[in-house]
């Protein structure tokens, strides 16, 4: 019986160890995928070279597809009571319509949530698990209905900095229930921010270049025609 009693417990054991080892393993690769995909996503970047809204539209579309189900980026200005949508992204254009409606209707304070997480720490936010029922519930009752239209299910919010300033922040939702997002998830969602706000960052300083050029080009034709009719 003491054999019988040993042979079962040393089986246990050796069972705890290769599901620990399987654990590990898948983590690794996990993290090897992430890590080429994180390579991909840059790639993709540069090639949107400086085409800003091409590089706003790739991010939302990319991390959505790494991530799921839907993305979302938004700006920031303290001087401004409320949240820029800039781009948006879910395989559902339905979803896409009722988002874009919603935050045209009623846009997100800067106050409001875990977005003044976000804001005023600096820091990704992870929701792993939300309750529909409770989340209509608690919500400003000129909301509840953008909720039944549009659930949520599991949420991801990381700040887009660059240049020691908050640009805005990238947001994941998964609007399919069981599938919450996980604090891997959260930590390459903010690899990807940190991509995206250099590439966005960029891209709005040479949008600003070309505006500057052509106002100097429309000032220097107007004197030219003023000298020339003098």
């Amino acid at each position: 019986r003491l054999i019988s009693e040993s042979l079962y417990q040393s089986s246990i054991q050796l069972q705890i160890e290769l599901d620990e080892r399987k654990l590990v393993e898948e983590k690794i690769r996990q993290q090897a995928a992430r890590t080429e995909a994180l390579a991909s996503f840059t790639q993709v970047l540069t090639q949107a070279n400086q085409d800003y809204q091409l590089v706003l539209e790739t991010v939302v579309r990319r991390a959505a597809e790494l991530l799921g189900d839907g993305a979302s980026i938004f700006f920031y200005a303290s001087d401004d009571e409320y949240l820029q949508l800039a781009a948006v992204y879910n395989p559902n254009p339905n979803a896409i319509e009722v988002f874009r409606s919603e935050m045209q209707a009623r846009p997100i304070r800067i106050t409001e949530g875990i977005y003044a997480q976000v804001l005023t720490k600096d820091e990704s936010v992870l929701i792993a698990s939300i309750s529909q029922d409770e989340l209509i519930e608690r919500a400003a009752p000129e909301r509840r209905d953008y909720y039944r239209k549009l659930p949520f299910h599991s949420m991801m919010l990381a700040p887009l900095h660059a240049q020691g300033k908050i640009l805005g922040m990238l947001g994941l939702a998964r609007h399919t229930p069981n599938h919450s997002y996980t604090p891997d998830d959260l930590v390459f969602l903010q690899d990807i921010a940190d991509r995206s706000a250099l590439a966005i960052f960029s891209a709005q300083l040479y949008q600003k270049l070309e505006q500057e050029l052509a106002e100097r080009k429309i000032a220097e034709e107007r004197y030219r025609l003023i000298f020339e009719n003098a």
